[in-house]
């Protein structure tokens, strides 16, 4: 399966921004207490996670590790922007989400197949 070699970077980018920004559009919008609200949030998560997206991109490595970081990451940012709609974020949860986001992209990144 090497499908997303065939594609241009740039379609990829576009597709994974508009996937990503729909996605986290939905499922913010059943926490906020607006839809104007989760625009700004939903936006950056989209910006950073199509950035992490390109550079993955030209590393040496499987989709599935691409796909798995990218997801522990989204994980990460959308939890601690859902719990900022229902109380105060404390240095114990994004030490909490930090730590379990980087715990998965390490055990992917080990156990990865490079090609």
């Amino acid at each position: 399966m090497r499908f997303h070699l065939d594609l241009p970077v740039i379609a990829l980018l576009l597709l994974a921004a508009l996937l990503t920004w729909l996605m986290s559009l939905q499922a913010l919008a059943r926490i906020a207490p607006a839809l104007v609200r989760v625009m700004l949030p939903s936006l950056a998560i989209t910006l950073a996670l199509t950035e992490v997206t390109w550079v993955l991109q030209f590393l040496p490595i499987y989709y599935l590790v691409q796909a798995g970081v990218v997801t522990a990451l989204y994980y990460v940012m959308f939890s601690l922007i859902s719990i900022s709609y229902m109380r105060k974020v404390v240095r114990r949860d994004i030490v909490e989400y930090v730590a379990i986001g980087m715990g998965a992209c390490l055990l992917i990144l080990i156990s990865a197949q490079w090609t």
